[in-house]
């Protein structure tokens, strides 16, 4: 399956069993603070949810755990990401897969990827991106956004909070990126396994979705 988010998307290419749904969130959205944007997340997240569920025949809703991760409907996984410009969602049958992570984020600007770079990454990793024709802002968003996807994947397994640096880049590609969580990661479950991200780059925001299949980990 192809996801296209926009015109100016990339396509980013997906197992036919997983079912997207994106929505190009409404200008009136970006204006929003506190409890108004909260509310309008959830909503928006959820909705798209919803429209990737019914892509599986699935009538049901997406609720929310005590932590605040989002609780699927029984026998089915899924994740859901929203950015100011997009609210995005995936979901599939859990007998394929054992979680799926997806995130988006807006292109950073140059300042804040400049001053936070150490934070994300290390310089291996922004030498791999360099490679791959990236400039820093996109290096700096994808490389984030990919970590957050991963960590979403990984914590409805194995509910461990870990740190952008536990976390390496070992390859990216055109479309695709390889993270491998460090052998010393306080995520137990994960130590030494290396997950294939998707990434797509538009001109307003980056999209990254990985998944674990049954057959991983």
């Amino acid at each position: 399956m192809l996801l296209s988010p926009s015109q100016t998307c990339p396509t980013l290419e997906l197992p036919d069993s997983i079912c997207s749904s994106l929505i190009t969130r409404e200008p009136g959205r970006k204006s929003l603070a506190g409890r108004q944007k909260r509310e309008a997340d959830y909503a928006d997240g959820r909705a798209a949810a919803a429209d990737a569920l019914r892509k599986l025949d699935c009538l049901g809703f997406v609720g929310r755990k005590q932590n605040g991760c989002p609780r699927w409907p029984i026998g089915f996984v899924g994740s859901i990401s929203h950015s100011r410009n997009f609210a995005w969602a995936m979901a599939s049958n859990d007998s394929e897969y054992r979680s799926i992570g997806i995130d988006t984020e807006p292109l950073c600007e140059a300042e804040t990827a400049e001053s936070l770079l150490d934070q994300i990454a290390g310089g291996t990793e922004w030498r791999l991106c360099r490679k791959a024709g990236l400039n820093r802002q996109e290096a700096f968003t994808v490389v984030f956004s990919a970590k957050e996807a991963l960590y979403k994947c990984v914590y409805p397994l194995s509910p461990t909070f870990f740190d952008f640096d536990d976390v390496c880049l070992v390859e990216i590609r055109s479309d695709k990126l390889s993270l491998r969580v460090n052998d010393d990661s306080p995520n137990r479950l994960m130590r030494g396994v290396e997950i294939d991200v998707s990434y797509a780059v538009s001109a307003t925001d980056v999209f990254t979705a990985c998944w674990l299949r049954r057959s991983t980990a």
